[in-house]
């Protein structure tokens, strides 16, 4: 079986498993919860696609450690409701969450990494200035068409470097407990002055802030 066929019965089987698994829209795994289980959060420009995966360049590790420069992901296996703002291509600059895996039969990379989520929240598209929430939605936030990496969606975005900042300092203030996903909660495990502090940093700091105190 040659790497496409592979990959085409990979996706295949992936997205047969996610109408099995669920009804109508999926709610996506949240901000908080990402950041705090990711194994690691980069920053990094996509050098080259394959089949079932693509080649990262790793510019910044704010999460976690990742060993080498250039890092092999799996492509995020989206059900056809929810697709990626754009198809994979060379040099578009993305913030993941991700988990270690292994690449598919004959893709290059090692170690092997996933991207986190649901519908593809695990990905978050960066240009000069912004990073664009594709698959969540911020209470504080406006939503408004934006054009960015060669196409036209209707989504949120905020300051790059706030939403760098967010994630980044994350685990100063809270940390996620439970073994299964359904039931994961942020605990917050710094001082109330700290948590002021944090969430006064900007609209997304603020909502992770409200996501643990509702689940405290």
């Amino acid at each position: 079986m040659g790497v496409k066929t592979v990959c085409a019965a990979v996706l295949l089987l992936a997205f047969n498993s996610s109408i099995a698994g669920s009804e109508g829209f999926r709610v996506p795994v949240s901000l908080g919860e990402l950041t705090g289980t990711a194994d690691a959060v980069v920053v990094g420009t996509i050098a080259s696609v394959a089949d079932c995966s693509f080649t990262l360049v790793a510019e910044q590790t704010l999460v976690g450690e990742v060993e080498e420069t250039t890092i092999g992901v799996e492509k995020f296996r989206a059900p056809a409701t929810t697709p990626r703002w754009a198809e994979y291509e060379d040099g578009q600059r993305v913030l993941l969450f991700l988990e270690r895996t292994e690449l598919p039969p004959g893709e290059q990379g090692s170690p092997g990494w996933r991207i986190l989520g649901r519908i593809g929240e695990g990905e978050i598209a960066l240009e000069e200035g912004y990073a664009y929430f594709h698959g969540r939605y911020i209470d504080s936030l406006p939503q408004d068409y934006y054009r960015f990496q060669g196409q036209t969606s209707y989504l949120q975005r905020l300051d790059r470097e706030s939403t760098l900042d967010a994630v980044r300092t994350y685990r100063e203030c809270f940390r996620w407990v439970g073994a299964q996903s359904e039931e994961r909660r942020p605990m917050i495990v710094c001082s109330s002055d700290a948590l002021t502090a944090y969430g006064d940093r900007s609209p997304l700091h603020e909502s992770l802030v409200e996501e643990a105190r509702e689940a405290d």
